[in-house]
């Protein structure tokens, strides 16, 4: 007897699910400083300035020289200052409006010219992006939001003729041109081994705190050279990229 031929029974074609696009406002997309157009610069800088004529940047500063001086060194270094530097993050959302998407930039000082490009004409992208130039020792005073008389740090040891305190910047990076100097930046490759050095989270915080840290704070000088570092705009920049690497 013949049998009916056998037919598979159709199957619903498969679709694969749609992919969320990233909500960069609640995940905090955070780009580094050079990337960013002249818009989304102003945003830290001006808010970085709204905060700074209500007190806050003051306060931030002088809450970190509090701490730092009771040992940021230890295993608390790199935990403490991404709350440090999200307590800054947070405070620019809630100055509302334009700002409540605002995500911390960060600063890739491995990717600045070397101490030696630098000496033969080359310019540090940070010190040309809005932020205020090198002050050789005196109040800032460039044209950027950060000028003496416009805005007051919070360190005492920082100040104009008339004891008004100001923001100062020292930049002694060139003084490493000859592979000799104490000022420069670690190189990507550098920031790899350190990274790859060790799965001891102690042994890598400890690495990451010393030179890699350390430099820009000690080769921007001024402010940023002292337990009040966080009057500079540029030190939350610097942290952000601190724990990018973390």
């Amino acid at each position: 007897r013949p049998t009916a031929p056998t037919t598979k029974a159709p199957t619903a074609p498969t679709t694969k699910a749609p992919t969320k696009a990233l909500d960069c406002c609640t995940s905090r997309c955070r780009k580094e400083w050079s990337t960013l157009t002249q818009t989304e610069r102003n945003l830290y800088i001006n808010g970085f300035k709204q905060l700074a004529d209500q007190g806050v940047i003051q306060e931030l500063s002088s809450t970190h020289r509090i701490s730092a001086q009771h040992g940021q060194s230890n295993s608390y270094f790199l935990p403490w200052h991404r709350v440090f530097t999200q307590l800054l993050e947070d405070a620019i959302r809630g100055l509302g409006d334009d700002y409540k998407c605002f995500a911390m930039p960060y600063w890739d000082w491995s990717s600045e010219a070397t101490p030696k490009e630098v000496y033969d004409g080359a310019e540090l992208m940070i010190m040309n992006s809005g932020l205020g130039i090198d002050s050789n020792g005196e109040c800032q005073n460039s044209g950027c939001p950060f000028d003496q008389g416009s805005y007051e740090s919070e360190s005492p040891s920082h100040y104009d003729n008339e004891g008004t305190k100001c923001m100062i910047r020292d930049l002694d990076y060139t003084s490493g041109h000859t592979g000799f100097g104490y000022c420069w930046f670690e190189t990507p490759d550098e920031l790899l081994g350190i990274i790859g050095d060790s799965s001891d989270y102690g042994i890598f915080s400890g690495e990451l705190h010393n030179d890699p840290h350390a430099y820009p704070h000690i080769c921007v000088g001024g402010n940023m050279g002292t337990f009040y570092s966080p009057d500079d705009p540029i030190f939350y920049l610097h942290h952000a990229f601190i724990d990018y690497i973390w």
